[in-house]
């Protein structure tokens, strides 16, 4: 993990846009997550 240039204030509210924008693909495609059932690596990181 390269080492980060954001805030841990600024990682968590990205971390929290992240999951607002999966929480509405998933209501897209409930099966393949589903199916998945991993967190992907929050891009950056």
């Amino acid at each position: 993990m390269k080492p980060s240039t954001h805030t841990a204030k600024e990682r968590d509210q990205n971390f929290e846009r992240y999951r607002h924008q999966k929480a509405s693909r998933k209501e897209q495609e409930p099966d393949r997550s589903k199916k998945r059932g991993c967190i992907p690596p929050i891009v950056g990181e």
